[in-house]
């Protein structure tokens, strides 16, 4: 059975986004759940990585810095999405969820997609 993969979304994504995907049955945690605002975005990263989660943001340079960097390192995570922002939360809800219908957990470990 395919598991579906836990998210993780960035205090800088919706929480509207959130609610919308959690309503389709994903599994969501949002930084301000989480009581982690403000802490620096590897910080957040570490904080999916502990979930099994893979990370929502719009933060598009410092995800894809991160993402090198970790890769350089060898480092696991669980994915990171970059969700380009969007007028409309369902646009923005119908091409996350495109990708979440997709793709596995494991078929998004160590990688990085732009949505």
């Amino acid at each position: 059975m395919t598991q579906f993969p836990k998210l993780y979304l960035d205090e800088d994504v919706s929480v509207v986004l959130a609610k919308t995907i959690a309503a389709r049955g994903f599994e969501v945690v949002t930084v301000q759940e989480a009581g982690r605002r403000s802490l620096s975005d590897e910080s957040q990263l570490q904080a999916a990585v502990q979930r099994h989660a893979v990370m929502v943001t719009h933060n598009r340079l410092d995800f894809e810095r991160l993402f090198s960097e970790w890769a350089e390192a060898q480092r696991l995570h669980y994915g990171i999405l970059l969700v380009k922002r969007r007028r409309h939360v369902s646009d923005m809800a119908s091409r996350l969820l495109a990708i979440l219908n997709k793709f596995s957990a494991d078929d998004l470990k160590n990688r990085i997609l732009y949505v």
